[in-house]
């Protein structure tokens, strides 16, 4: 039952950590375009 805890907390946590990477990156490809825009 613990190890069953653990691995979905585990699997929830490697979602959430490509959500994260994922908003990150497209965060910074979007003030990449606009200081293209700007210059």
């Amino acid at each position: 039952m613990v190890a069953l805890a653990a691995a979905a907390a585990l699997m929830l946590g490697a979602v959430l950590w490509q959500e994260i990477q994922y908003r990150s990156t497209q965060a910074l490809q979007v003030r990449v375009f606009l200081k293209d825009l700007v210059d």
